[in-house]
């Protein structure tokens, strides 16, 4: 374990490394930047915007801009926001729980949802149910995520009244573990068949040991190593989801954060929202790989 945690740092590295690099430039190559975008609301004059600049250290090189960002980084000073003077960790501070509130629902509703369906989806292979619950999962994985949004807001909000159109965490985790929960259903189907088939069923069933326990003992554990590894992928696919459902249900998040600041072209803020959702989804998707080979004993971590 230890010698596959030493091996697997660089590239975790690496990664954020790249995911730096991608951002800086990215941002960059938007047109304007804050003294532009104050000068458009008519917040400063033309001849502060290179006053502006110079105080930001937006008219240094672009190289000399991503070295003094990035040892601010290491440092963990995200700096402050252009747009409000305040330190990025304070708005880090109000918007971060929301969104973890949001994805742990989300998450939730996914595994309530998609466990039960695709555990008995793949034990009744085949059956009525086999296929309405097939159906049910593509539909749900079909449907982008920001229409299934707009369509829960124009049902459950407009149209029935039941929620509220803003600030919902109830509806927004609905909308995000619904993609969630059609991926497990299909996984864990494929997998619960797989399993079924393989020879150690036919010899607990020959040992007289009743279908349900054979499910719940033997295939159910030996078909968790791939949803943990679907579950791992679904955590960044929630940080990712995360952006348009927040603005949409408008959920004063991460995503929400990022956004404004996006309009605002508030660098500090943007930079350190992808790179803290960067580093979440490398160290969850690297303590799934560390899970798969303790939840499934054929799987050993390298």
């Amino acid at each position: 374990m230890l010698q596959y945690t030493v091996k697997r740092l660089p590239q975790l590295l690496l990664t954020l490394i790249l995911a730096s690099m991608f951002t800086f430039a990215m941002l960059r190559l938007v047109p304007g930047d804050i003294a532009d975008v104050l000068a458009v609301q008519g917040a400063v004059s033309e001849a502060d915007k290179a006053q502006i600049r110079q105080e930001q250290g937006l008219d240094a090189p672009l190289a000399i801009q991503y070295v003094q960002w990035v040892s601010r980084l290491v440092r963990g000073d995200f700096g402050h926001s252009y747009w409000t003077h305040l330190p990025v960790e304070a708005l880090f501070a109000h918007a971060a729980p929301k969104t973890l509130e949001l994805a742990v629902l989300a998450m939730a509703i996914g595994l309530v949802v998609g466990l039960p369906l695709g555990t008995l989806a793949g034990a009744f292979r085949g059956s009525l149910f086999d296929h309405a619950a097939t159906f049910l999962a593509m539909s749900m994985i079909a449907v982008p995520t920001f229409a299934l949004g707009l369509l829960a807001l124009l049902v459950f909000s407009v149209r029935l009244q039941w929620l509220p159109a803003t600030g919902s965490v109830v509806l927004a985790s609905l909308v995000l573990g619904t993609d969630i929960a059609g991926t497990l259903v299909r996984t864990l189907r494929s997998d619960v068949r797989a399993e079924l088939l393989a020879d150690y069923v036919r010899t607990a069933h020959a040992k007289g040991l009743s279908p349900l326990t054979v499910l719940r003992r033997h295939v159910l554990p030996n078909s968790l190593g791939p949803t943990v590894t679907v579950m791992g992928l679904a955590a960044g696919h929630l940080l990712g989801g995360a952006v348009l459902i927040e603005t949409i249900f408008n959920w004063p998040g991460l995503g929400s954060l990022m956004i404004d600041a996006i309009r605002n072209r508030d660098y500090p803020v943007v930079e350190a929202v992808v790179m803290v959702m960067t580093a979440a989804f490398v160290v969850v998707n690297f303590a799934v790989d560390l899970l798969y080979g303790m939840t499934d004993p054929r799987v050993r971590t390298p």
